[in-house]
Formats: C-alpha cells, sequence, structure tokens
C-alpha cells in the first residue's frame, strides 16, 4: 500500500469538507442536498481518515440540515438526516449524538410543532454547563422556528 497517496487522498477529503462546510450558505439547497448525499455515501472513508475528519464531516452535514431547514426545504433535510441516522456514533461523541438528536427533534418539531423534546435537549446542556451549546441549539431553534412562522 502506498501511504503517500492515502495521506493525500485523506486530505483531499478533509479540503473538500471544507470547502463545502464554507459554501453552505451560499448554495441552492438542491446542490447543498446532493452534495451531502455524496459526502454520506463517503463517511466511511472520512472515517477511515481519522476521527477528527468524521467529526468534521458530520457536523458539516449536520450545517447543512440545519441550512436547508432554514431555507424551508425539509424534505431534503429530513433525507440527509435519515441517512445520518444509520450511522453509529462511538459513545465518546457525545456532541455528534446529541446534535443529530437535537436535528431529529427539529424535523419532528415541524409536525406537530410540540417542542418540548428541543427545549428538553437545551435544558440538558445548560444542566451539563455546556451553554455555548446550549446558545447555538437555541438560536438555530428559534431561526428554523421563525422561517415555520
Amino acid at each position: 500500500m502506498d501511504w503517500n497517496s492515502v495521506q493525500f487522498n485523506f486530505t483531499i477529503c478533509e479540503e473538500n469538507i471544507s470547502l463545502f462546510f464554507n459554501t453552505i450558505q451560499v448554495l441552492s439547497p438542491k446542490m447543498i442536498f446532493q452534495i451531502s448525499a455524496q459526502l454520506i455515501e463517503n463517511l466511511d472513508f472520512a472515517k477511515q481518515a481519522g476521527s477528527d475528519t468524521f467529526y468534521f464531516a458530520t457536523t458539516t452535514l449536520f450545517e447543512a440540515v440545519i441550512a436547508l431547514l432554514i431555507s424551508n426545504n425539509s424534505a431534503y433535510a429530513a433525507n440527509i438526516l435519515r441517512q445520518l441516522n444509520h450511522f453509529d456514533f462511538p459513545q465518546r461523541e457525545t456532541m455528534l449524538i446529541i446534535g443529530r438528536k437535537f436535528l431529529n427533534s427539529l424535523i419532528d418539531w415541524q409536525e406537530p410543532q410540540n417542542e418540548q423534546s428541543i427545549l428538553k435537549i437545551i435544558d440538558f446542556l445548560l444542566d451539563m454547563g455546556l451553554t455555548m451549546q446550549a446558545k447555538n441549539f437555541l438560536q438555530v431553534y428559534k431561526t428554523v422556528r421563525k422561517v415555520k412562522n
């Protein structure tokens, strides 16, 4: 095995994810969905690149879901999230687990508009002393709620 080419491929992977992350806000919802689908197909490759690359790829997909919700494209967002729900996150990646749970709660909230699950997650983060994450989640919720109302 040529380790130089493997390292090169991992570097390309990280650069592509970074490019996508930094352009999500200017891409069309359809483009966000298509790139997200490709990233999900290669998430195992990102996992092989290391836990940092996997974490970054996953949080980038979370940002894509949020951008799609804010642009009022819930179907695309739900599709991406449904695919992400098939991945097992290591227990040490609690923020990924909590983040995915939060996004699932946002998707679920849109139909009956029951915010209890969302608020429980935010309260949990506050109880754990994770105020920055709680503020970020609350801001995302407020932004999505504003779009939906």
